[in-house]
């Protein structure tokens, strides 16, 4: 859904895990509930040693930290395309303390899993699983969400007794992305995003609830959550060409009904900046010759690897049915700076080619929505 032109401008599934042999806590309900409806060889070089860590930002998410809400960007079950995702998630609490009240542990913990189908109707479903201290889990996609085609997760830390979302900063994940017919894997970092509340009231287990304002809802606003990060950045990506391909995934978590406009400055070879403006609904995947053909031609000279790299904002969003606030905070048409996240792939064509991927690089605080979503309506 491309925007204006570019113009020049300045400056119960199938289930792998370690653990203890503990007493696992068991969900009350069932399993699965639904909710709702360069010469090749330096370039492969370069793309194996040019990743660098995401800058730590107060307030906003980093992907080294362990978190309570953990955000998977991409999950691919596109099994006519030979595409599999395993998702892995990690309880790093240790603590055996057990409560008196309840006969948990501190270190108990329920990860209530939330899939997002990446296309129109927007489907969502849910699933819970419990995690005991030091506990890992790894599932496959296809079979703990059978119905998600491709999309996104979301991975939420609640209290095993009252099932009430807590701040419990111990989960840290990541998603295999596996192309059976190629044979190529990419790993990608879920993104934690730590709880804030520490006061009253608190579990039988001594976690705080997140649940400050009585919602419902698990809100990125910097008093129950962290926020969303204000600017992201692609640090680097290679011209593109036939055999070098470069794809951006991007969220939102403000629902289904809420077209997002995004603003990119995209910095040739010769820092030269060309600005574009894109547009997407809730989640998306797009190669950046989808967003700018500048993309294809980066200057410099014709037998060197040319570069650039780009700055991403969130420009509005506003709601496609009825053009209201997405907080509904009044009658205001749109709000600015929509919260987003986001991820790279960049793939080197061919027999001998590879896959490659890594978060976005961010900085400044944004505050995100409510989660989770509206996809009832």
């Amino acid at each position: 859904m491309a925007a204006p032109a570019e113009s020049r401008s300045a400056p119960s599934g199938v289930v792998m895990r370690t653990g203890t042999g503990q007493r696992r806590p068991q969900p009350r309900d069932g399993r699965v509930v639904r909710t709702c409806r360069l010469p090749a060889g330096i370039v492969a070089i370069a793309l194996l040693l040019l990743a660098a860590p995401a800058p730590t930002v107060l307030a906003a998410p980093s992907e080294f930290r362990p978190g309570s809400l953990l955000v998977y960007p991409l999950v691919d079950s596109r099994a006519m395309m030979g595409r599999s995702t395993t998702l892995s998630i990690t309880n790093t609490n240790a603590s055996r303390m057990v409560s008196p009240v309840n006969h948990f542990r501190e270190g108990d913990v329920r990860a209530h899993y939330f899939y997002v189908e990446g296309a129109a109707p927007w489907g969502a479903f849910d699933r819970v699983e419990y995690l005991t201290p030091n506990d890992t889990l790894t599932v496959v996609a296809s079979e703990h969400a059978p119905d998600l085609n491709q999309g996104f997760l979301i991975v939420l830390a609640g209290d095993p007794e009252s099932e009430r979302a807590v701040t419990f900063n111990y989960l840290i994940g990541e998603s295999l992305l596996v192309d059976v017919l190629t044979g190529r894997t990419t790993l990608l970092p879920a993104v934690p995003f730590e709880a804030l509340a520490n006061g009253q009231p608190r579990s039988n287990t001594n976690h705080a609830f997140t649940d400050l304002n009585g919602n419902g809802s698990a809100d990125l606003d910097g008093l129950e959550y962290e926020t969303f990060p204000g600017v992201l950045y692609l640090d680097r990506f290679f011209q593109q060409s036939n055999t070098l391909e470069t794809e951006l995934i991007l969220v939102t978590l403000l629902g289904r009904d809420f077209r997002v406009e995004m603003d990119f400055l995209i910095y040739d070879n010769e820092e030269d900046v060309f600005s574009r403006t894109f547009q997407f609904l809730c989640w998306t995947r797009v190669r950046l010759t989808d967003i700018s053909q500048i993309t294809r031609s980066l200057g410099g000279r014709a037998t060197e690897a040319q570069t650039g790299w780009m700055r991403l904002m969130g420009r509005y969003a506003v709601n496609i049915l009825n053009g209201a606030y997405w907080r509904n905070e009044g009658q205001v048409p749109v709000t600015l700076d929509p919260p987003i996240l986001g991820a790279v792939l960049e793939r080197i064509m061919g027999p001998m080619g590879m896959e490659y991927g890594h978060l976005l690089h961010h900085s400044g605080a944004q505050n995100g929505n409510e989660f989770p979503p509206d996809t009832e309506n």
